[in-house]
């Protein structure tokens, strides 16, 4: 036993040597809360809904594709993902006051796509090149931006706006052929969104809280 943990530590266990590339879609849900500041909150065609500051939460599903690539170093895997998420807004429950206190709940229909562009490492759990199974500890940060809002002072300027997320979660894989294998993905995820120059008017920030699961295939594209 020793010497077996002494390997997988030293050589890198089940996933020693294995490069990585796949492809997932999942399903989850988003949680917000917001504010936008000094300018005001507008529907689809432009007109006000509320002037000044606004504070609101929100929750809503998500669907989500990711792509990622991942190369061996010692026992870790590091990689590069790209993932386009997908939200689908309804509603919005307003906050009036520092306070942060309850107001009315309004329709807010809105749909728009997040692109992340993450860096990825994943550390295994699991020990054994026999096994056909490994579950590792995965997590990513990087930069997002975002596309088709129509909502005027949503985001803002997204060219000169702070955009940052980190994932974390778990990640289960199992050998169904030879380099070929299946996974599932459940994680965590926060995103940081501040613009405070939009036209001079005060702060928009967004912190988002989402929980998803990803499954997909991945290939063993090395050449061992």
């Amino acid at each position: 036993l020793n010497a077996q943990s002494n390997d997988f530590y030293s050589q890198g266990g089940a996933q020693s040597g294995k490069y990585f590339a796949g492809i997932g879609y999942g399903l989850g849900a988003a949680w917000w809360n917001s504010s936008i500041g000094n300018t005001g909150l507008f529907d689809r065609n432009g007109n006000l809904i509320q002037s000044g500051r606004v504070n609101f939460t929100a929750n809503n599903p998500i669907s989500l594709v990711n792509m990622e690539i991942l190369v061996p170093l010692s026992r870790l895997h590091l990689g590069f993902g790209l993932s386009f998420e997908d939200h689908t807004l309804s509603e919005l429950t307003l906050h009036s006051g520092a306070t942060g206190k309850e107001g009315n709940t309004i329709i807010f229909d809105q749909n728009f796509s997040f692109v992340k562009m993450c860096l990825l490492i994943e550390v295994p759990f699991t020990s054994g090149t026999a096994k056909n199974y490994s579950i590792s500890l995965k997590g990513n940060a990087g930069y997002f931006g975002y596309s088709g809002a129509t909502h005027l002072n949503f985001f803002g300027d997204g060219e000169i706006a702070s955009a940052y997320c980190a994932n974390a979660g778990l990640i289960g894989e199992y050998k169904v052929y030879t380099k070929v294998y299946i996974f599932l993905n459940p994680s965590v995820e926060y995103k940081y969104y501040s613009n405070d120059t939009y036209e001079g008017n005060g702060l928009i920030l967004h912190n988002i809280i989402s929980l998803s699961i990803v499954g997909g295939i991945r290939l063993d594209v090395s050449k061992k």
